[in-house]
């Protein structure tokens, strides 16, 4: 219901010509990548009563179906993309960087997969993201040859185009 509601005020924004950015996904948005690495923080500090620990309280082990996947505008009106791939690693930030290259997507120009990787209290990552080890099939894959050898173009939301594609004109924050 809510997602027809949404729909609804986006096909009328397009119409009285004003920006559809009502889901916070534009390029400046500072909220959504911050509240998600938080998650991350509690997901892998977090402690039974509530508090952090000051190291890291678990193994996470994150399984991505790729197979088909959204583009665009999502998560309510995403285009379906058959990247035909599952990934699988024992750190989200890197996982979430090695997504960005299949996608044709620049991890640095991204808030998320770059921050994840920034020095912090409760860090996410103990390495830089050049160290993430690739692998397809049990073969090592070089960063530079995984979008050319497994990816395919994603089109990126409609308040990010032009501001995270590889090969991007606009400036790197």
């Amino acid at each position: 219901m809510l997602a027809n509601a949404v729909r609804v005020g986006m096909a009328f924004g397009k119409v009285v010509g004003t920006e559809n950015n009502y889901e916070g996904s534009w390029y400046g948005n500072d909220t959504v990548w911050r509240t998600s690495l938080d998650l991350q923080r509690v997901l892998h500090y977090g402690r039974a009563d509530g508090t952090l620990a000051d190291h890291v309280q678990r193994t996470v082990l994150t399984v991505t179906d790729a197979i088909i996947a959204g583009q665009g505008d999502g998560p309510l009106a995403p285009t379906p993309n058959k990247l035909g791939i599952m990934t699988l690693g024992t750190n989200t930030a890197a996982v979430e960087w090695v997504h960005a290259l299949l996608m044709g997507l620049e991890p640095q120009r991204i808030p998320l997969t770059r921050e994840a990787f920034a020095p912090h209290r409760y860090p996410l990552t103990h390495f830089p993201p050049d160290a993430i080890v690739m692998r397809v099939d049990g073969r090592p894959v070089a960063a530079s040859e995984l979008f050319a050898q497994h990816g395919c173009a994603f089109r990126a939301p409609s308040g990010w185009q032009g501001h995270c594609e590889l090969d991007c004109p606009t400036h790197v924050p």
